[in-house]
């Protein structure tokens, strides 16, 4: 590639119909912003490595709380377990982090990185729709243990913006 590898995420981005912000990141070689369907995703790569990563995080607003918290105990740890084996099983998933707090429960989801031999624009898309099934697919499960109905379903988009996911980077994925 002639051009950076920021340079050339940014066009992809744009090229993709999402809309690319950066984000100030000193932790970060370069730390860009992108929404989809209302869920805030960074695309980031560190200073001391090499690789790009698609990274989200999840803050369950006050329904999804009011959901975690109304489940009794059993539900709660049957809930927590299914989605941490869920996305432990997911060979796309590079990393993630659950606190399962239940006045302040957060989930961060990265897909596994891909280096700049590898870099293209399919997986680069690739591994945004990764982050945003895994971030969907915790909140559904939310939904089931919690004994919703499909049509009595809650907005996947978390409470907060991208300042949330800023303050709580993500582990990195070495590869």
């Amino acid at each position: 590639m002639s051009r950076s590898v920021k340079e050339t995420v940014f066009e992809w981005l744009r090229e993709a119909g999402y809309l690319p912000k950066e984000v100030p990141d000193s932790a970060a070689r370069f730390n860009i912003s992108i929404t989809v369907t209302g869920l805030a995703l960074d695309v980031v790569q560190n200073p001391g490595g090499s690789a790009v990563l698609v990274r989200s995080t999840l803050l369950f607003n006050r329904d999804q709380l009011t959901l975690f918290r109304g489940m009794d105990g059993r539900t709660r740890d049957n809930f927590l377990w299914d989605v941490r084996f869920t996305l432990l099983n997911n060979n796309e998933v590079g990393t993630f982090e659950i606190k399962p707090d239940p006045e302040n429960f957060r989930a961060v989801v990265q897909a596994r990185g891909i280096f700049p031999d590898a870099l293209t624009k399919d997986r680069l898309i690739h591994a945004i729709l990764v982050v945003h099934k895994a971030i969907t697919m915790i909140v559904w499960k939310l939904e089931r243990y919690a004994g919703l109905s499909r049509s009595e379903g809650l907005p996947v988009v978390p409470a907060s913006g991208h300042e949330d996911i800023n303050k709580h980077p993500a582990p990195v994925d070495t590869g």
